[in-house]
Order: C-alpha cells, then sequence, then structure tokens
C-alpha cells in the first residue's frame, strides 16, 4: 500500500507468533463499593468491587478476588463499603459492556478486573463517617490505671511484647 509515496506495510500475526502476557501491575485507590463471600467451587472467597474517579466526573470499578488477608480483614469488619483502599494486582481484562439475555449492555461505569490483588502496608485509608467514632470537646474520659495496649508499630514487630513497652532513654556508656 502506498500514501503518499511512502511504502506503507502492514503484518499479521501467525500461528507460529505467540502474544505473551505482559504482567501489567496496577496501583490504584480507590473506595470499597461492594465486598460478598461468595461460596465456589475451591472453597469460600471474597469479591471486592473498588470504585475510583480516573478524571473528574469519570469513574471505573475495579473488581478482584481474595480467599485469604483481604477476606480476613472484611470477616473483621475492617473493609466496610466506603472505606479508601489503595491496592496493587495484576491486569487481568477490562470491559465496558456483559451480555444479558443475548445481548450485550453498555456498563454504566468500564470495569478493570485484577489478578493477585493486595493490599500494600498503609494501603488501608479513611473509614466513611459511618463508621468513625468521634470523641468531642466535652466528653467525660475515665481516668485509671493505663491499659498496655500494642502500639501500631509493634503489629510490624517481630517480637511483639517488647515492642508495647515504651522505650527508656539511657545515658551513654562511659569510656
Amino acid at each position: 500500500m502506498f500514501i503518499n509515496n511512502l511504502e506503507i506495510v502492514f503484518t499479521m500475526a501467525t500461528a507460529t507468533q505467540t502474544a505473551y502476557a505482559q504482567f501489567n501491575s496496577l496501583t490504584l485507590t480507590g473506595r470499597v463499593f461492594a465486598t460478598k463471600v461468595v461460596d465456589g467451587k475451591n472453597g469460600k472467597f471474597l469479591a471486592v468491587t473498588l470504585i475510583t474517579n480516573i478524571a473528574n466526573d469519570r469513574s471505573v470499578t475495579v473488581t478482584f478476588n481474595d480467599s485469604q488477608g483481604i477476606m480476613a480483614l472484611e470477616a473483621n469488619g475492617k473493609l466496610p463499603v466506603g472505606r479508601i483502599v489503595t491496592i496493587q494486582g495484576t491486569l487481568d481484562g477490562i470491559s465496558e459492556t456483559y451480555i444479558k439475555d443475548g445481548a450485550p449492555v453498555m456498563r454504566k461505569r468500564p470495569e478493570v478486573k485484577l489478578v493477585g490483588t493486595s493490599i500494600p502496608r498503609g494501603g488501608l485509608g479513611a473509614l466513611p463517617k459511618s463508621e468513625t467514632k468521634r470523641v468531642i470537646a466535652g466528653t467525660p474520659v475515665k481516668v485509671g490505671t493505663p491499659v498496655s495496649d500494642l502500639t501500631p508499630e509493634s503489629a510490624y514487630s517481630d517480637d511483639a511484647a517488647s515492642a508495647a513497652v515504651a522505650p527508656v532513654d539511657e545515658a551513654p556508656a562511659p569510656f
């Protein structure tokens, strides 16, 4: 084919060429839109849908499944609808349509499907206002003996018992 005296050559993939996956990883931040525990053929898993804005007034839904860590978060009530979450995963597909009664139907928002999804450290964001408990000024506070709770840093420590103890300033050793 010639256009403006330039030869344009089209090549087609043949049966001998294979298109391998590029393992496109994504990191996205969005709000939990829906969670549902599903009993599948390989056991229970959590189906999660996030919603994230890609531009003003343009959003996409992000779907993924999990049967371990994220499912445990949901079981403990730490993944309510509306919570901001950062996730990392490998792109598995993107769709704007689905089939209903044999006919294609446009989705309200495009859907991005991820596999191998995880929440990185620090990926759990703000809770929705309905889930937060705020202490206002003037609220009576009980005074008593302090309870030795684990500090947030101790959750990442291998030795949680020693991490719960406050550090003590020590004088440097004499020479």
